[in-house]
């Protein structure tokens, strides 16, 4: 059964993002170059012919303005409600240790506010993340973003168990066929507004493989749908088993 909200379009969800994304810091200011008649520079008084010019004296260094302690006061409670409200279920640093519940690690930032953006405005459905992103302003959206983006990257395979060589042989075979590495890049890390999803956790890759499939969720657009039509279930769990361990 396919979602009720349709398919998020490219371009209408960058025209909502647009504005979202640029922090402060990356919006353009005025030139500060103009300057009004009474601050033209005065003519230069007459000196005596053969007279040295003397040079002009170099303009002082403006020291740069720190953080101020109400903005250091306000990162830190960002932070803390980023540890209690997102790494509470996503893991110390990010790393899922709770079955379906995706790795935050290594993601990127601009993924990151898409999905909190679509959750927020209803675009992508879990009762859980809904209702963590209803109350997000987009200065939370931004803040919770880049602190996503600075979590290190979760290492592939870390679980210690052997890695069979004929599942990862078909997965590999799987991706290549279907053209994974087209949008999620050849070694599958993602980026812009496309996820990670080398190293993620293999249960949550099967989960989320199934939805697009059946329709229960969309993209950006139905490239991931039709992508998936007609694997079998044995193929979409080679394809979860091979991506969790990519390296």
């Amino acid at each position: 059964m396919r979602g009720t909200r349709g398919v998020v379009g490219v371009a209408a969800l960058a025209a909502a993002l647009g504005g979202l994304w640029l922090s402060p810091a990356l919006q353009l200011v005025p030139s500060a170059m103009a300057q009004s008649p009474s601050a033209a520079p005065a003519s230069p008084q007459s000196r005596p012919s053969g007279a040295p010019r003397k040079p002009a004296a170099p303009p002082a260094a403006a020291a740069p303005a720190g953080p101020s302690a109400a903005q250091l006061a306000a990162e830190q409670a960002q932070r803390q409600r980023f540890q209690a409200e997102c790494l509470a279920c996503h893991g110390v640093g990010g790393q899922s240790q709770q079955p379906e519940v995706p790795s935050l690690a290594g993601q990127h930032a601009f993924y990151a506010i898409t999905q909190l953006f679509l959750y927020r405005e209803g675009r992508r459905a879990n009762p859980v993340m809904s209702a963590v992103a209803r109350g997000m302003s987009d200065a939370d959206m931004r803040a919770f973003s880049e602190l996503i983006a600075a979590l290190p990257a979760t290492p592939a395979g870390v679980d210690g168990a052997a890695t069979d060589p004929v599942r990862m042989r078909r997965g590999a075979e799987l991706a290549l066929r279907h053209r994974c590495g087209a949008c999620h890049g050849s070694d599958y890390t993602g980026g812009a507004q496309v996820a990670r999803i080398a190293g993620q956790r293999e249960d949550y890759l099967r989960l989320v493989l199934g939805e697009f499939q059946s329709g229960a969720r969309l993209g950006y657009t139905t490239a991931m749908n039709e992508t998936l039509a007609g694997l079998s279930p044995d193929d979409l769990g080679a394809l979860a088993y091979f991506l969790a361990r990519v390296r």
